[in-house]
């Protein structure tokens, strides 16, 4: 059973978020090369923070267009946010992208929120109690297209090993870490591998997915929940699986030998 105030929030945040225009945006700052935040990422993360205060006021909320990467974090329970997961997708027009929530209770991510802003998937789960799609607790089912969903990085490294891969697989690159791994913990995709993923974009659905029955790990090694691991860019690197057992998880360590 999800606590009900992580039921009342993920209801407050996906009814706020229906109601934001999704336009184009007004404005478009590029962070670094192809890397870019908008006035409407913006937007979702005060309208998100907003309501974090109002049920959780004494927590503390980090997120992607605030972390500086040094600041020293005492607290023990943390909101991450992820306002806007997909941006580029977004600035493109094209439809897939995300926002992404979760919550650090001591060490442990304690809850995670992804949220498909195009088709009005809402993902969530609790430590413990299990991972939801639309209120029905997930149940994971694998395509028969067998896709590995994977990130420009993860190509570019293992551009001559890929074909030892798709013996086993299709890629797919969509765009939007967040929901790979939902879409892993549902059976959509058969596994995802991001090699420049940060925190913010694999925290929640790295939650989904375990919850779920499947495999997440971080290449980097480092525990989400553990905000003194995470280093001055918040790199996980994260590799998911909806099966556990999935042998595909050695193949691919294999390939980033």
């Amino acid at each position: 059973m999800i606590d009900q105030l992580y039921h009342s929030l993920t209801d407050k945040v996906h009814q706020a978020l229906k109601e934001l225009p999704n336009e184009r945006p007004e404005q478009i700052d590029e962070k670094s090369h192809l890397d870019f935040v908008t006035d409407f990422d913006l937007k979702i993360n005060g309208v998100v923070s907003a309501l974090i205060e109002t049920y959780f006021p004494d927590d503390f909320i980090i997120s992607e267009e605030t972390w500086s990467g040094t600041e020293v974090i005492k607290a023990n329970t943390i909101w991450v946010v992820d306002p806007l997961d997909g941006t580029s997708n977004f600035v493109s027009s094209l439809p897939f992208h995300a926002c992404s929530i979760a919550r650090i209770v001591d060490g442990d991510v304690d809850f995670g929120l992804v949220i498909d802003l195009v088709h009005n998937d809402v993902f969530f789960a609790q430590r413990g109690h299990g991972a939801f799609l639309n209120n029905a607790l997930i149940k994971p089912t694998l395509s028969p297209a067998s896709f590995l969903g994977v990130s420009t990085g993860f190509i570019k490294e293992s551009s001559s090993l890929l074909a030892d891969l798709t013996e086993q697989v299709k890629f797919r690159l969509l765009g939007a870490q967040s929901l790979h791994l939902c879409y892993v913990a549902c059976g959509r995709l058969r596994g995802a591998v991001n090699l420049e993923s940060k925190i913010w974009d694999d925290i929640a659905g790295a939650l989904i997915v375990t919850e779920a029955g499947g495999l997440y790990t971080s290449l980097h090694k480092i525990d989400l929940g553990k905000v003194e691991q995470w280093g001055e860019f918040g790199l996980a690197a994260g590799l998911a699986l909806t099966d556990r057992n999935d042998r595909l998880q050695s193949d691919i360590l294999r390939v980033l030998e």
